[in-house]
């Protein structure tokens, strides 16, 4: 057994709070798994005074007990320098996908979101498309100027224009 999982304080959250803490016990069998002090506070020893907490605190108190954390100071038993090196060329590499992926855009007057480009875009991420009818709905702002908002993201490429006349509809960006 030379596997070992170190968790921190949301992960044990997510595990106790949707009851899948059997898995950890099947697991147990071939993986090691540490909790450092501080989780343990954070977990434990502070909830267990508060009532609304209390059975989560418990039942981490009872997974403790049972051997399946152990509660430890972590850095002196574990060498992280791999893992460190591993998740460090990670996030290199994947930044530097990134950075060719996304398109060269500098913020400028004339690329810079405004609070009312927002609500457009947030508008359509919830419903799915605007109109000019609905952005009239979210702002005062005059016809000529929504217009004016709207050729601005489709410049943009962040939103496309669909359908004609009335049928007019403002979608995101399909990538």
């Amino acid at each position: 057994m030379n596997k070992i999982v170190v968790f921190d304080t949301s992960s044990i959250i997510t595990i106790v709070t949707n009851n899948l803490s059997n898995i950890l016990k099947n697991l147990k069998k071939n993986v090691r798994f540490f909790i450092s002090k501080e989780v343990k506070k954070e977990l434990v020893d502070y909830p267990i005074r508060i009532k609304r907490f209390k059975l989560e605190a418990m039942q981490v108190m009872e997974l403790i007990d049972e051997g399946i954390f152990e509660v430890s100071d972590i850095k002196n038993k574990i060498n992280f320098t791999e893992w460190l090196e591993y998740f460090t060329d990670g996030i290199i590499d994947e930044l530097l996908r990134v950075e060719k992926i996304l398109p060269k855009i500098n913020i400028n007057p004339q690329t810079k979101l405004l609070p009312y480009h927002n609500k457009i875009l947030k508008f359509i991420q919830d419903k799915g498309f605007i109109t000019d009818d609905g952005y009239s709905k979210l702002t005062n702002r005059a016809k000529a100027t929504r217009r004016l908002d709207l050729n601005k993201l489709i410049s943009l490429k962040l939103i496309d224009r669909k359908g004609k006349g009335k049928q007019t509809h403002y979608k995101l960006k399909e990538k």
